[in-house]
């Protein structure tokens, strides 16, 4: 399942390209902005522009910062959720599902921090 996953988000990755862009857009001056309109526009400015591998940029990264953010919803989830149903402080209903959640988004965002700074 692993490698299905990297080769998802590393498809994904033009998104988060044009997304930091966009970003980074609002602090900088008027004439150095990239002033792209939407995702489609980005994504045909940036390949006539610069070529297709552009889109591709920290790809590496990306997908480190992808396995982590999985490894913390997902797994914190899960053992989140066992430790609380077995000491009994909540139960298998949605209260307990949202507490859960909150908790494992909650870890997820402390471990992926770091990739989003850089």
């Amino acid at each position: 399942k692993q490698w299905y996953q990297r080769r998802v988000r590393a498809v994904g990755n033009f998104a988060d390209v044009i997304n930091v862009r966009m970003q980074w857009d609002i602090k900088q001056p008027e004439a150095e902005r990239y002033n792209y309109k939407h995702v489609v526009d980005g994504t045909s400015r940036i390949i006539r522009s610069e070529g297709i591998a552009a889109l591709f940029r920290g790809v590496g990264p990306n997908c480190g910062r992808a396995a982590l953010m999985n490894i913390g919803q997902v797994a914190f989830y899960d053992q989140t959720k066992d430790t609380l149903l077995r000491l009994e402080v909540i139960g298998d209903n949605t209260r307990g599902h949202f507490v859960c959640s909150f908790l494992a988004g909650t870890a997820a965002t402390l471990i992926t921090q770091p990739f989003d700074v850089v």
